[in-house]
């Protein structure tokens, strides 16, 4: 039955520092204890077994650091391996896998395959194979959507720096909602194995929505009210519009040469009156433009200075709100108008200036009246302001092409008035004219461009609105799916929470006969009876029950991937009274031999149990203070 559950057992733990063995201990299936006194090194060993399991461990002491590798011999549902992992300060060496055992492994050096700690499109990460020796499912497809044994660890080790609000071991580097929820999910089986990479798609579609909205905001933002309602096609119909023109000028230019003198010299004189209508028509826009830009730019600094005076005076009145409350209205003793004295009267309800009464609601109204009033005229001249910076916007766009305009007007006037020939000022002018329309033939084919880039990503935003919609709606069906497993699950869990917490000694009331028990992977927390916060000793508790709890329930539940397998260091952690941490001691043992299916606990404490002191489930000796687990005296 053993090969229906995920699972990987310790069965042999060697460190070696320069190729001398100064750690070697057998451990178990079942119950497995490291006992010593604080201090003596017993959360090495735990990290050790953390790190050669292919955690990320950076935070080493000295003691570990200075040794050089760490061997596992594990069992797994494929069969006996040895694991060996260099120890390196940043914690990501790479993982040498051996078939079998490590006596074995000693023996040969060919049969060692190595595993780096990232994916590659060569070769297996080391997570990636020991969830293949468990049998733990991964996604075919997408390697990216995949957890890794550095996560999953999270919840199969309770270490001491971790606070004991929190339900997962703590992690600088890959943390965040998706990932705790995703690791919950997983270990406990309550999705399919689509959910998590759903998920991720899902994170990937939200954040390339948010890099092209905000593209287009910026363009916006840049471009005038004006300019946003270009579309691709009334560029090209402008664009054809300038053609035709350019084309119908050169037509006229060839025509030209082909008319009579006294013909040319009358469409001459034309022309020139023309053109001079053209050059006060341009220079009257744009005599108008500047005046009005100057003019809203005047508005501008007004609407400025105004809203400066507004917020000034919002921050004053707050203040003298503030003050008000604090000490109470002002007694004058002389009229600030003409310096009488004034006739004192004790009453609080009576102003003391003017006699009249005085109504503590009356004073907050005014105050909020004043305020309201300061609120609304900042809005309404903060719309002015935007409106009329817009407006400027709009207005200076079309400066450069009116002073174009007028430039060439004024070009054509003096080619007439210097041209030696009708014949040759009006060739000079249609000649100008195509010049200016073919700039703006190629300005306008430039813009083309540049909406159909914008184009692009309109539709490449409609197309990301669509996709999310469709993740959307995929993640809430597997969800649905997987709602009655989830309920169950949770339940179990929260129930057998509850039985191991009422098995303490009284040292909480809350744990004595609790109603209800909640657990948030996303949010990393606990409640008990509604509370997410207890004594530390408590909360150490309440944890360690938590995870027992898990242990206990993958033994029964064959849907679980959680791999049967828990590191709990110190028992007693956060000033635990040593009946408290004999009781749970007793507690843990007791459950756990009532299990049917095999599981691992490795736990550690300096106050073990006198029931469970010297019997088959202590491992190596009691390390009492000055000695050490790492026996680096031998070095």
């Amino acid at each position: 039955m053993i090969n229906n559950y995920s699972f990987i057992f310790l069965n042999r733990l060697v460190v070696l520092k320069n190729n001398t063995s100064v750690y070697d201990q057998f451990f178990y299936q079942g119950i497995n204890i490291i006992r010593g006194d604080n201090g003596t090194g017993k959360s090495t060993i735990m990290d050790l077994i953390y790190y050669g399991l292919g955690a990320e461990l950076s935070e080493w002491t000295a003691e570990p650091l200075s040794c050089d590798k760490v061997f596992l011999e594990v069992s797994c549902n494929t069969g006996i391996y040895t694991l060996s992992r260099e120890i390196e300060q940043t914690g990501k060496s790479p993982m040498l896998i051996c078939e079998g055992d490590y006596l074995s492994s000693t023996k040969t050096e060919t049969q060692w395959l190595k595993y780096i700690n990232r994916r590659s499109d060569e070769r297996h990460s080391y997570s990636q194979q020991l969830f293949d020796m468990m049998n733990l499912p991964q996604h075919k497809n997408n390697d990216s959507a995949n957890l890794t044994m550095h996560q999953i660890l999270r919840l199969m080790y309770l270490d001491q720096i971790t606070a004991p609000t929190k339900i997962l071991r703590y992690d600088t580097n890959y943390d965040n909602a998706n990932i705790r929820q995703a690791i919950g999910e997983y270990l406990l089986g309550l999705d399919d194995l689509d959910i998590h990479e759903l998920r991720q798609q899902l994170i990937e579609l939200e954040r390339d929505f948010a890099k092209i909205d905000g593209e287009l905001k910026a363009i916006y933002k840049l471009l005038s009210k004006g300019q946003q309602d270009f579309t691709a096609d009334k560029l090209h119909a402008e664009i054809l519009a300038v053609e035709s023109e350019i084309y119908q000028s050169l037509q006229k230019k060839e025509e030209i040469r082909f008319k009579t003198k006294k013909e040319l010299d009358d469409m001459q004189k034309e022309q020139a009156k023309l053109i001079l209508m053209e050059i006060n028509k341009y220079t009257e826009k744009l005599e108008k433009i500047h005046v009005q830009s100057s003019f809203l730019s005047n508005e501008i600094i007004d609407s400025t200075l105004f809203l400066q005076s507004i917020d000034y005076r919002i921050k004053s009145l707050l203040e003298s709100k503030t003050t008000n409350e604090s000490l109470g209205s002002l007694n004058f003793k002389y009229c600030p108008a003409c310096l009488t004295k004034i006739e004192t009267i004790q009453q609080d309800n009576i102003c003391g200036l003017c006699k009249s009464p005085k109504h503590e609601d009356s004073t907050k109204k005014s105050y909020l009246h004043m305020l309201n009033e300061l609120n609304f005229q900042k809005r309404e001249s903060e719309k002015i302001l935007q409106f009329n910076k817009n407006l400027l916007d709009e207005i200076k766009t079309k400066i450069p092409e009116l002073e174009s305009l007028l430039s060439i007007s004024k070009l054509n006037y003096k080619d007439y008035l210097q041209s030696n020939s009708a014949m040759e000022s009006q060739i000079s002018e249609i000649s100008n004219r195509i010049g200016f329309l073919e700039s703006k033939h190629q300005n306008l084919k430039e813009r083309l461009e540049f909406f159909a880039n914008i184009e692009a990503l309109v539709k490449e935003k409609q197309q990301l609105i669509v996709k999310t919609s469709e993740v959307k709606d995929a993640l809430a069906a597997k969800k649905e799916k997987t709602k009655n497993r989830l309920l169950d699950v949770c339940s179990q869990l929260e129930t057998t929470t509850m039985n191991i917490v009422k098995m303490d000694l009284g040292f909480e009331k809350d744990f004595e006969n609790p109603e209800e028990f909640e657990f948030s992977f996303p949010r990393d927390k606990m409640w008990l009876n509604g509370k997410s916060k207890f004594s530390a000793s408590s909360m150490v508790l309440l944890k360690n029950s938590f995870r027992l709890a898990t242990l206990v329930e993958s033994t029964k539940d064959i849907n679980y991937r959680f791999p049967r397998f828990l590191l709990i260091d110190n028992i007693e952690d956060k000033g635990m009274m040593p009946s408290r941490s004999h009781n749970f001691q007793n507690i843990m043992v007791e459950m756990c031999e009532e299990l049917e299916n095999p599981y691992q606990l490795i736990y550690t404490t300096s106050m073990i149990s006198p029931k469970l002191e010297g019997g088959n489930y202590c491992r190596g000796i009691f390390y009492k203070k000055g000695t050490h687990t790492l026996e680096l005296n031998k070095i």
